[in-house]
Formats: C-alpha cells, sequence, structure tokens
C-alpha cells in the first residue's frame, strides 16, 4: 500500500550525500517532493491453536471458554503493538 509522502527534511546520511556529490539537483528535490510516495508496511497476525481433549471429563462451555481465553492474547499483543507504535 502506497501513499503521497508528506514534505519532510532530509535526515538520513545517504541522503546528505547524495545532494553534497551533487547527484540530486535542488531543482529535482522540489519535483519529487510533489510527486514522492512512502513506503507503508501493513503487519498481519495468523494464529493456530489446536485443542486436544483432556483425559478427564470437563463441559463443552468450559472447553470453550478456555479456547476463547487462550485466542484473546492475540488481541492483547496487538493492542499493545498499536500502543507502542502511537506513543
Amino acid at each position: 500500500m502506497r501513499r503521497k509522502k508528506q514534505k519532510r527534511s532530509m535526515s538520513t546520511e545517504s541522503e546528505h550525500q547524495a545532494i553534497d556529490t551533487g547527484s540530486i539537483s535542488e531543482a529535482d528535490d522540489v519535483s519529487n517532493d510533489e510527486e514522492e510516495e512512502e513506503l507503508v508496511v501493513v503487519m498481519q497476525r495468523v494464529a493456530f491453536m489446536k485443542m486436544h481433549k483432556p483425559e478427564f471429563e470437563i463441559s463443552r462451555s468450559a472447553m470453550r471458554s478456555l479456547k476463547e481465553g487462550i485466542a484473546s492474547w492475540g488481541e492483547v499483543k496487538v493492542q499493545s503493538i498499536r500502543g507502542a507504535v502511537n506513543a
């Protein structure tokens, strides 16, 4: 997924070197700012879970509850990542 890149000051060393050596002219830089795109990274997750029937007796509702509880930890991880990214 790509979106229009917002105008930013150059911060990487390679960009500064390119300007210092003259490989990027100021006229090219101005026209590229208007059309430059920013790369957007999309993260996806997938989880597989296999529950084995225990040797002892357990109700279906208890098994379902256990399965939902285990699966909810994936959401906790996603919320933690979002919190760190948005901070």
